[in-house]
């Protein structure tokens, strides 16, 4: 049996098939069903299939059970019908094309198209226009008993899933029954971007004496008026890839997103900070230059210098001496400040400690 759908002003190709919702009846198990969808070209994709003579998908079912695939493009990730499967029936279920390339049918198609069928595995595969006359073909297996009926199709043209075409036939009839008909598409677009919200800045240390560091990037949300389903593409400042090391400072990363038809969101940016790591640094000062108290008060009186004066190091802030392993210079105090109380010899190493 076959039954025709017709398209007309969309300008799209073949292969922009947004979705084909399918339902029929079968009081016999879908094994005995094989349904193709046939293009204006003469191209053949079977949607339903393959037959099967044992086990669940024979089984008779309740009268007018009914299966509601709704199918998509392979790259729409859904599983492909596949009759030998369990798939449920009352309820639209996702898939793909069983799209097998040869069926016990190749010979009726033949017969009904004149020429040698081109089967196609994939909506995508489909080449040619889009408006035309569509056919759903539809052949029971001759060897088992039971119906499968067809109760309606709906092709559904447009570039992505939230897009698609809708064709209304008017018939005006007057009272002598004369017929006149005329026809109204509606083109249903998306043209509104996705809104997105950008991942929180990131601020890391190296590791000591590295200068670069390893970050863990995770995408940013969005929200869209049509689909959950969104892309993400980040673009960083120094153009290397997102997984790259960062070097230290700020690197920026420029985020957008982008919905299943194309619309892409305003950008947003996240700061990966990268810093050093704390250095362990041993510093030694030697105090020189100091003159005894010659009051015998055992303090210095007048300024002691050290070797890292021109670097204002702070007195009791550094420690250690490579030579003589003890420490000296009073702690906390301004290498500009007198007196130290410094109450050693003159010449002697202080050890504040």
């Amino acid at each position: 049996l076959v039954w025709p759908i017709e398209i007309s002003e969309t300008g799209l190709e073949a292969h922009q098939i947004n979705k084909l919702s399918l339902t029929f009846a079968t009081n016999k198990g879908k094994g005995v069903a094989e349904f193709t969808l046939i293009s204006p070209s003469g191209q053949a994709v079977i949607l339903v299939g393959p037959y099967c003579t044992t086990g669940d998908c024979i089984e008779p079912q309740i009268p007018g059970t009914t299966y509601m695939p709704v199918f998509y493009s392979c790259s729409s990730g859904y599983d492909k019908w596949d009759n030998n499967d369990y798939i449920p029936a009352g309820e639209e279920v996702n898939v793909t094309p069983y799209g097998a390339t040869s069926s016990p049918n190749e010979i009726y198609l033949e017969a009904l198209l004149g020429h040698q069928v081109e089967y196609v595995s994939c909506f995508e595969e489909f080449t040619g226009q889009m408006d035309g006359t569509w056919m759903i073909y539809s052949r029971k297996q001759e060897t088992a008993n039971g119906s499968v009926d067809y109760v309606g199709a709906c092709l559904m043209p447009g570039d992505c899933p939230q897009e698609y075409y809708v064709t209304r036939i008017w018939t005006a009839t007057d009272d002598c029954g004369n017929i006149a008909t005329a026809s109204t598409t509606i083109n249903v677009i998306d043209t509104t971007p996705p809104v997105i919200t950008c991942p929180p800045d990131i601020t890391v240390t190296t590791n000591s004496g590295e200068d670069q560091a390893d970050v863990t990037i995770v995408n940013p949300t969005a929200v869209d008026n049509c689909t959950s389903v969104n892309s993400f593409s980040g673009v960083r400042s120094d153009s290397l890839a997102l997984t790259d090391p960062y070097p230290v400072g700020v690197t920026t990363i420029a985020w957008t997103a982008m919905d299943d038809c194309g619309n892409v969101s305003d950008t947003c940016i996240q700061l990966i900070t990268v810093q050093h790591g704390c250095i362990e640094l041993e510093l030694y000062v030697y105090l020189e230059g100091a003159l005894a108290d010659k009051g015998g008060t055992g303090t210095y009186g007048n300024e002691m210098r050290t070797s890292l004066n021109d670097l204002r190091i702070l007195p009791g802030q550094v420690s250690g001496d490579q030579y003589f392993g003890i420490y000296y210079s009073p702690p906390g105090q301004p290498y500009d400040s007198i007196p130290w109380n410094y109450t050693g010899n003159e010449g002697d190493f202080y050890d504040s400690g």
